[in-house]
């Protein structure tokens, strides 16, 4: 379904936060940056389908994911 390039979804752009290697988080190459467990925050992001050509509103898709909200870094195992 969300591989129709017919259809257009908004918002065309979400940001969510994550903790993983590329973000920075961690200066040393012996430590990876992990989400602090208890700061995770679950989002569901709506999104409005609309087919371009037709002028159709489509059925909205749910996505549920998640928001790291604090990165730690621990050492690489």
């Amino acid at each position: 379904h969300m591989t129709n390039p017919e259809l257009l979804y908004t918002p065309h752009v979400t940001v969510l936060d994550r903790c993983i290697n590329d973000s920075g988080c961690c200066a040393d190459a012996s430590h990876v940056c992990q989400s602090v467990e208890d700061k995770r925050v679950p989002v569901e992001l709506v999104f409005n389908v609309t087919n371009q050509f037709k002028d159709e509103q489509e059925p909205k898709i749910v996505v549920h994911t998640y928001n790291d909200t604090e990165c730690t870094c621990r050492r690489f195992r």
